[in-house]
């Protein structure tokens, strides 16, 4: 067995390896054999817990893959002692548990492990899980150099989880910023077109148009902090007439001399602004795509409903890519608006396919749609 690394050099490789490039899977791997050789123990785990499903995850092992807590593997929280470290909130360290008041215990009934030294890690004031190293023979009573080693390098960890989570918030903030932005386009237009006209007849009905875009553009600036904050799936679903919804997205896009065909009057469960959201990005990607006397037209699946148009489509080798934010072909094309699509069907928990509609145009459809009944 190779000599036990003295403190210093324990710290120093620990700064080392979690401040380099790799990714943080691979950095805590290390640390983990770091601090199992340090300890002098048989194996090291960064776990993932969630007490109110009640499961312990292997998220990064230095067991082997065939190893009874290989990276991936999932047990019962009760039949860990992790569960004793989150309950408490503090380290646990038990060198030789059976003798411990243990031996009773579901962990080790289960699993027999006579050493167990864990921390939890806490990401945004919140326990996530634990760094944990154990081992199924005794051992010397573990002093205060290593106790603080293992706090020392689980606190490391939880500094790049945090710093890893606080890139993913502002990730989404920026992308919502885009989507905000882009989304708001539509009303805006609305808005200036009917003040223009406003300006040379002074009607009531443009008054009307001005106040019901000004409304949709707060809808649509409310939603989207409301997503970009929360980052949760749909949790209020209504009862939506899809006739309905699409007539008002078709009032809030400049359809010019389009042409809508509307053959569905299903009413689905959904987020009846974020549908509304869906459906105004894909006529806009019509009118876009298809010209200003393009057709549209809504209908019914088994399970779910699609939009088809009879523009160019979209080839077969680019229905992929055309999902992903900043993908555009159009040159006043923002790139949002498809991934929009696509991020608002995920919410409800929709699949979306993009296939050719039978006028050789682009056809989105939604599977997964939980539909109430047909309107009479």
């Amino acid at each position: 067995m190779s000599a036990r690394l003295d403190p210093e050099t324990a710290r120093r490789r620990l700064y080392e390896i979690m401040g380099s490039d790799d990714p943080l899977d691979d950095r805590i791997r290390r640390a983990l054999v770091l601090g199992s050789r340090f300890l002098a123990v048989e194996n090291g785990h960064f776990t993932s817990i969630d007490a109110s499903d009640d499961y312990w995850r292997a998220a990064v092992s230095t067991d082997p893959a065939d190893g009874p807590f290989a990276a991936g593997t999932v047990i019962d929280l009760a039949q860990t002692y992790c569960r004793l470290a989150v309950d408490t909130d503090e380290q646990l360290v038990l060198s030789a548990a059976s003798e411990q008041g243990m031996a009773d215990d579901p962990a080790y009934r289960e699993h027999e492990l006579e050493c167990y030294l864990g921390t939890p890690v806490r990401v945004d004031g919140s326990t996530v899980g634990t760094v944990c190293f154990v081992s199924h023979e005794r051992h010397e009573a573990f002093d205060a150099v290593e106790t603080m080693f293992a706090e020392l390098l689980a606190r490391t960890i939880e500094r790049e989880l945090e710093h890893q989570h606080a890139e993913d918030r502002m990730a989404r903030l920026d992308e919502f910023a885009g989507v905000l932005s882009h989304d708001l386009r539509n009303p805006l237009n609305v808005a200036q077109g009917c003040l223009e006209s406003v300006k040379e007849t002074g009607g009531p009905d443009d008054f009307e148009g001005v106040a019901a875009a000004l409304d949709r553009m707060e809808a649509l600036i409310t939603d989207a902090l409301t997503v970009a904050r929360e980052g949760r799936p749909v949790t209020d679903y209504e009862a939506v007439p899809l006739d309905t919804v699409v007539r008002d997205c078709w009032r809030m896009v400049d359809t010019a001399d389009a042409t809508l065909v509307m053959e569905s009057r299903r009413t689905v469960r959904a987020d009846a602004s974020r549908l509304q959201r869906l459906l105004e990005n894909l006529v806009r990607n019509a009118l876009q795509h298809g010209g200003s006397e393009v057709t549209v037209v809504v209908g019914d699946l088994p399970e779910g409903f699609y939009v088809a148009d009879d523009g160019p489509g979209i080839p077969p080798d680019r229905r992929a890519e055309v999902r992903e934010s900043g993908f555009t072909t159009a040159e006043d094309g923002t790139g949002f608006g498809l991934s929009i699509v696509q991020s608002i069907a995920e919410a409800h928990g929709w699949s979306v396919e993009i296939t050719e509609s039978e006028e050789g145009g682009a056809r989105f459809e939604f599977h997964g749609v939980d539909t109430v009944e047909a309107a009479e």
